[in-house]
């Protein structure tokens, strides 16, 4: 085999950026990934492919042509823009079949990468009938990127392998308001002369536009990313955005709650940058998620698939099995959700401690407390590897910048009767009962992972929304003592190769 072969290959696999794996007569792994024009590659395809680089295990290839289609993939086109935007590699695929291919990535991950051999790979848990539509138009966070193409708004998200945007007026997994506020910028940039920001000069102002939806109360959020101060006549703008929402008819109803602009300069390659102003209407909106009721501002994590949210949610606090009077430790807490989500379930009868480098995400979380009555818990600003430390008393205790009273059941390190009110402020747990662990993609530092360990906690609940960062931490676990007893897959985010994934690690 050389690069510029034609080989003839059946697809075994799909990876999580939507290439096809097969194998080639010599034995050697071939990816194929998608041509510009051509299908997405999904399991049991017979495809024509060219070799364009080769390595000593493995070769890369382009696809050429579909010869014979899997037997997988669903009769009915999947969507219009699947051949240009990059987002669903998974789209054509039967939706049961996407669960199982899900729950065998995170099961080689862990046994790969891992060296995990034992651990009990629950069959993905997918979206059922919760969602009206099935597993579709269910993302409650949008990400626009805006540009130009031929001096037409571009408003869409960017094409397979390039940094161009592919205008996409429909999407099988945005919410109908993302698409209706998408539509209204398209027409409003044509009518006011209104210019995308263009990277190579530098120049334009319009970035990119989040649209935050909340299903449970149909309130919808708007970010205006800018390369400038303001927008011109955007009154204007906001009124068309508010007539786009509202004119679904959806039941129930959408309505345009909260609209904003946030002013990134420049190259900045950042989504976000520094400064956000509240153009018009509320700055948050108020998502309802079972009994719980969360407010969602600009920047704060939040699932993004509110479907799934309660199904993994409901499996973190089955795994945790808390009783009353247990302390927990929720790291990574952004908003709080996990950390409230279990205080819910356990009637506020739980001493919870979250972490969270945001301090926006702390204020977030602290306000989610008090609109669900919960009293029992408090937030530390920090990073975890830095603050863990302090919460459990093995260093200098960590503040809270709240004034809310001192949580019940923790230890400051004053010894009088009659504490200061520095030291009410101090928040330190008196030993860890479970510790949740819910990193962004990268995973845990190893520090706060050996720190995780030594506290001896007797569960640690992992949440993971990539395989492979996820099997090296289970791995670092391992050898500190901790056997990751059981594990779930959760389909958060259908027709992609993405997964979230729920871990019981118990002690020894």
């Amino acid at each position: 085999m050389e690069k510029g072969d034609i080989l003839q290959i059946r697809i075994e696999d799909v990876t999580e950026d939507g290439q096809g794996l097969g194998r080639a007569e010599d034995g050697r792994m071939v990816f194929i990934r998608r041509s510009d024009a051509g299908a997405v590659p999904l399991p049991g395809d017979l495809v024509r492919c060219e070799v364009k680089k080769m390595k000593k295990r493995y070769a890369q290839a382009e696809l050429m042509f579909l010869d014979t289609a899997s037997s997988l993939r669903t009769e009915e086109k999947y969507c219009p823009h699947q051949k240009s935007c990059g987002g669903c590699a998974l789209g054509g695929l039967q939706y049961e079949e996407q669960l199982k291919l899900k729950q065998r990535h995170l099961q080689d991950a862990v046994q790969r990468i891992g060296g995990l051999k034992d651990v009990a790979v629950r069959p993905a848990v997918g979206m059922g009938d919760d969602a009206a539509d099935g597993a579709l138009h269910y993302r409650s966070k949008a990400v626009f990127t805006v540009s130009e193409e031929n001096g037409k708004p571009v408003v869409g998200f960017y094409q397979n392998r390039t940094h161009r945007a592919a205008d996409c007026p429909e999407c099988q997994i945005q919410s109908p308001a993302a698409l209706a506020c998408a539509e209204a910028l398209r027409a409003f940039m044509e009518s006011d002369h209104v210019q995308a920001f263009n990277p190579r000069t530098g120049k334009g102002l319009l970035k990119n536009m989040i649209v935050r939806t909340a299903f449970g109360s149909g309130e919808v959020m708007v970010i205006l990313v800018i390369n400038g101060k303001g927008i011109p006549n955007g009154e204007k703008l906001v009124g068309m955005l508010d007539d786009a929402v509202y004119n679904l008819g959806e039941d129930p109803g959408y309505a345009l709650t909260s609209v904003w602009i946030n002013q990134n300069r420049g190259k900045n390659h950042e989504l976000y940058g520094k400064n956000s102003v509240c153009l018009a209407g509320d700055r948050v909106i108020h998502e309802e998620i079972g009994e719980m009721k969360f407010e969602i501002s600009p920047e704060a994590f939040y699932q993004v698939n509110p479907y799934m949210m309660e199904k993994l949610y409901d499996q973190v606090s089955d795994y945790a099995d808390l009783k009353p009077g247990d302390h927990v430790l929720d790291l990574y807490c952004g908003a709080g959700t996990i950390g409230l989500w279990l205080s819910g379930r356990m009637q506020d009868q739980i001493e919870l401690v979250g972490i969270e480098s945001s301090h926006e995400a702390v204020v977030a979380a602290n306000r989610n407390a008090v609109i669900n009555g919960i009293v029992r818990a408090r937030y530390v600003i920090g990073k975890a590897e830095d603050e863990i430390g302090k919460v459990l008393g093995t260093e200098e205790a960590a503040e809270v910048k709240s004034d809310a009273p001192h949580l019940p059941g923790t230890k400051s390190n004053a010894q009088e009767k009659d504490p200061s009110p520095e030291d009410l402020l101090k928040v330190r747990l008196d030993g860890v009962d479970c510790i949740i662990l819910d990193p962004p993609r990268a995973g845990c530092d190893q520090s706060l992972l050996q720190v995780c360990a030594d506290a001896a906690p007797g569960k640690i609940v992992y949440v993971s929304c990539e395989p492979p960062t996820l099997a090296r931490d289970l791995s670092f676990l391992s050898g500190c003592g901790y056997r990751a007893a059981e594990m779930t897959p959760f389909d958060m985010f259908p027709q992609t190769g993405r997964l979230e994934a729920a871990v019981l690690l118990t002690r020894e």
